[in-house]
């Protein structure tokens, strides 16, 4: 081909080349690339890339988990377990780090070992597990860790260790099995490297004990790292759990058995002297113990023997006996008591019978009281002896006998009692021996049966008769006023007693007068009348009320008719209600008087009239009603006598109004006492309340609805031509 021929040849695209002039375009071989047009040779792919193919205008890099080494590579190469590449175009493969592993070809990262296993070397394909006794906490390791002490591991590949448990140890480090604590020793924690010896007062039996266990009560154990415990020896004791001693039994208890866990108290009739016993001792006869754990025995005492050895109790004399000695142990020994004396079972001696009180007979426990009528002076007797006549005794185990007392007498000896003078008499002598010593009371006087004295008749009663065992009590319409009377007396004309058995009368009330003498009663003035004083003794004391009061029966003064009432009339009982329309303001009133102007009274017996309310009127002077005012007026007072017309932009609508009010925007009312508001019409706006007119649109706006509150501009450029515009066709051209 010649030169002009060259010149026209086709430019070689990217990816193919002219390594001559007038040569053909030539493929990029596989390993190399050609980038650019018109390219005179092939580029070699650098390290870390490749080509497989031929034509190519670059080269591809490594893919992650692959390297390429060498220029002009046509094949990327895995990287091998045990290496990664994490980035594209690598040029070799990493090692896996100590610590780390990489198990797969064309790894794009290195794993951590996890926990319980570990790496100390490079560029590893796995992880080792951590052996017993061992562990690796967490990821990564490049180690494995020994247990510590208290710590085992039976496994591999663990992540931590285990515990000692209660009752084992774990003596050392990289352990992997625990120790029970030998017998004698125990441990109640966890995670410990050596056990605690049971200490005195336990013991731990066999291995592996995770508490000591405390002596039982009864038992004790005095040393540490004991597998037992000891009973406690006779004569002593062991009261509670856990003991490091045995105890000794108390003075008045023993033991005869070992392991026990108290000391036996001594039976009554047995004693323990000393401590630390095995066995109790009896009581020996003429001596006894009533009582449990004692050390020693009680002599009997006086009163008393004991005859058996082993005695709970002692036994008293017989009653009727006494023995003065202590210890006795025979019955023997009790002596019987004489005439005159008494004694008790279990009696020291024989007591002599009080005063009051006799025995005839010996070996007596008790003596016999002197019977009523009948004495005993001294101590020691053997008889009681009778009253005489004019004496009695009325109780037994008596020491002397009672003279007769005044108004009584006693004929006969031995008396028990004494009989007293019959009512109506008295006697005022002691001793008496007769009934005739008994004479009758004098009129004006009484006696109750065994009366010593006549006793007056009391204030209010009287007596006309003598030897009486009463008074009599005054009637009604009478009195007694002294005592010792013989006879009643009348009430005076002025006064009276409703009452029997009074002293002295009453005075007429006032309001009351009494006429006649010896009366039970008093009689009222009439209705309409009174009288202010007491003690009156006619009608004629009964005044006639004036006007302007009242008077009930038997009224002690004239009332005045209170506030709402009134009375024109004298000697009148009540008073009459202020008419509906009228009020009567004070007491005492004769006349009722009319509601003013603004004020009225619904109904009678008012003291004032009530102002008309608001929304009311009362135009009327005795006016009975208040009057709502009508629909345009309203009335903001109270006691108003007429109602207000509405204002001009304003409107009342109801009855009772106490306002009025204003008219809304776009509304507006021109007139007074109006009910209603009027609407603003087209070309017309009302911009506010309470609005008298309404106001034209101005030039350049109209107002196209009814009932406006503004008006509306007419568009840019336009205006209209006259106020009061009622549409947008109103505005022209300016």
């Amino acid at each position: 081909m010649g030169e002009s021929a060259v010149s026209r040849a086709k430019a070689c695209k990217p990816g193919t080349y002219r390594p001559t002039k007038a040569g053909r375009c030539k493929k990029a071989s596989p390993g190399h690339f050609v980038a650019k047009k018109r390219a005179r040779r092939q580029s070699v792919c650098p390290p870390g890339t490749y080509q497989p193919a031929r034509g190519q205008r670059s080269c591809r890099p490594a893919d992650p988990g692959h390297a390429v080494s060498t220029t002009g590579a046509t094949k990327q190469t895995a990287c091998v377990p045990g290496t990664y590449q994490p980035s594209a175009k690598g040029r070799a493969c990493v090692g896996a780090n100590p610590g780390k592993y990489v198990a797969l070809s064309a790894a794009t990262r290195q794993v951590p070992c996890p926990a319980g296993r570990f790496q100390p070397g490079a560029r590893a394909r796995a992880c080792t597990p951590a052996s017993s006794g061992n562990f690796v906490a967490g990821a990564g390791a490049t180690r494995q860790v020994k247990c510590a002490a208290g710590t085992f591991q039976p496994n591999k590949a663990a992540s931590s260790c285990r515990r000692a448990t209660a009752g084992h140890m774990v003596p050392g480090v990289g352990r992997s099995s625990q120790t029970p604590c030998p017998a004698g020793s125990f441990q109640r924690n966890t995670g410990r490297s050596s056990c605690d010896p049971a200490p005195p007062g336990s013991f731990a039996r066999g291995t592996g004990n995770s508490a000591a266990t405390p002596c039982a009560a009864g038992t004790f154990q005095a040393a540490s790292r004991r597998t037992s415990c000891d009973p406690a020896s006779p004569g002593h004791f062991v009261s509670g759990v856990g003991a490091t001693a045995q105890a000794e039994c108390a003075a008045g208890t023993f033991q005869a058995a070992s392991g026990r866990t108290s000391c036996v108290a001594a039976s009554p009739g047995h004693f323990v002297s000393g401590v630390g016993a095995t066995a109790q001792q009896k009581c020996v006869a003429g001596s006894f113990q009533p009582d449990s754990g004692q050390t020693a025995c009680e002599l009997s005492e006086p009163g008393h023997y004991v005859a058996d050895s082993g005695a709970a109790a002692q036994t008293p004399c017989p009653t009727g006996t006494s023995n003065p000695e202590s210890g006795s142990s025979a019955a023997d020994a009790c002596v019987q008591t004489p005439p005159g004396y008494f004694s008790a079972a279990g009696a020291a001696q024989a007591q002599p019978c009080a005063a009051g009180s006799f025995q005839s007979a010996a070996g007596q426990g008790e003596c016999d009281p002197a019977s009523p009528g009948h004495k005993v002076p001294a101590a020691a007797a053997t008889a009681q002896q009778p009253c005489v006549a004019g004496s009695f005794q009325p109780d037994s185990g008596q020491t002397a006998c009672e003279l007769s007392e005044p108004g009584h007498y006693v004929t006969d000896s031995a008396a028990a009692a004494q009989v007293p003078c019959p009512a109506g008499t008295a006697n005022p002598a002691a001793g008496s021996v007769t009934g005739d010593d008994c004479a009758p009371v004098p009129a004006g006087n009484f006696a109750l049966a065994g009366s010593a004295e006549p006793v007056p008749c009391g204030y209010a009663s009287y007596q006309p008769d003598p030897g009486q065992a009463a008074c009599i009590l005054a009637d009604a319409g009478h009195f007694v006023g002294s005592v010792g009377a013989t006879a009643q007396e009348q009430c005076p004309v002025g006064s009276f007693q409703a009452q029997a058995g009074e002293g002295d009368c009453d005075l007429a009330h006032p309001g009351y007068f009494v006429t006649t003498a010896g009366s039970s009663s008093q009689s009222p003035c009439l209705p309409g009348t009174y009288n202010e004083s007491t003690g009156a003794t006619s009608q004629a004391a009964c005044v006639t009320v004036g006007p302007g009061y009242f008077a009930l029966e038997g009224s002690g003064s004239a009332y005045p008719c209170e506030a709402g009432r009134y009375q024109p009339d004298s000697g009148q009982s009540s008073c009459l209600l202020a008419p509906q329309g009228y009020f009567v303001q004070f007491q005492g009133a004769t006349a009722a008087t009319p509601c003013q102007l603004g004020t009225y009274a619904a109904v009678a017996g008012l003291a004032e009239c009530p102002t008309a309310a608001l929304g009311h009127f009362v135009d009327t002077v005795g006016a009975d009603h208040q009057t709502a005012c009508e629909p345009g007026s309203y009335a903001d007072q109270r006691g108003s006598v007429s109602c207000e017309p509405a204002r001009a932009g304003h409107f009342v609508a109801e009855v009772g109004a106490v306002t009025d009010d204003e008219c809304a925007v776009g509304r507006y009312q021109p007139f007074t006492g109006a009910t209603s508001c009027n609407t603003a019409g087209v070309g017309y706006y009302v911009p506010a309340t309470g609005r008298a007119a309404a106001t034209a649109a101005s030039i350049g706006y109209y107002v196209a609805t009814e009932g406006a509150s503004a008006q509306t501009q007419c568009p840019l450029g336009r205006t209209t031509l006259t106020l009061a515009s009622t549409s947008i066709d109103d505005c022209v051209l300016e």
